[in-house]
């Protein structure tokens, strides 16, 4: 996901790059669809909900099928309701690429730090080196698996909403441009 990210990032502000000087709020010209109310509405209502169960399944990932991939995507579909509540540039304000590209390369080097930690403790890469809770299947049982679940979280909903950033800027980019 790292590096599906930082690819998507690096080929698309390449291209937005060789078409500076054309304003992201105007759309060529044309007028802009707005958004419907009901889908307003109803995004508005799902942020948080999904932001909550996003947190569940990356923090839970030892008591339930779930893990940090599954819960960093609902974590970053929470984000891209952002964008069907209002419109680009209020989405803009709320996921800076800056931020998000800091936040994925944080989930990404913890995940690594947790995993080379075992290799200074003279265990395998990512082997569990921290006490097991004293209840099997409570949230404090699993050492290491609930700061991996959570660094894989952090960095896959950093890197998902990043490409969406950038997959839109690049869409509004071309359709502004016309090419």
């Amino acid at each position: 996901m790292f590096i599906a990210a930082t690819g998507v990032a690096t080929v698309l502000r390449r291209l937005r790059g060789e078409r500076r000087g054309v304003p992201v709020d105007q759309v060529g010209g044309r007028e802009q669809v707005g958004t419907s109310d009901a889908v307003r509405v109803m995004a508005v209502l799902l942020v948080g909900p999904m932001v909550l169960y996003g947190w569940y399944l990356t923090s839970h990932a030892q008591t339930s099928p779930a893990g940090g991939f599954q819960g960093g995507v609902v974590l970053a579909s929470a984000v891209v309701l952002v964008y069907l509540a209002g419109q680009f540039q209020a989405f803009r304000r709320l996921t800076p690429v800056g931020l998000f590209e800091t936040a994925e390369a944080v989930g990404a080097g913890s995940f690594a730090a947790v995993g080379l930690s075992a290799l200074a403790y003279g265990a395998a890469y990512l082997t569990n080196i921290l006490p097991l809770g004293r209840q099997p299947g409570a949230v404090d049982s699993s050492g290491t698996i609930a700061l991996i679940s959570f660094f894989v979280g952090v960095e896959v909903s950093a890197a998902f909403a990043m490409m969406v950033a950038e997959l839109l800027e690049q869409a509004l980019v071309i359709r502004e441009t016309g090419t």
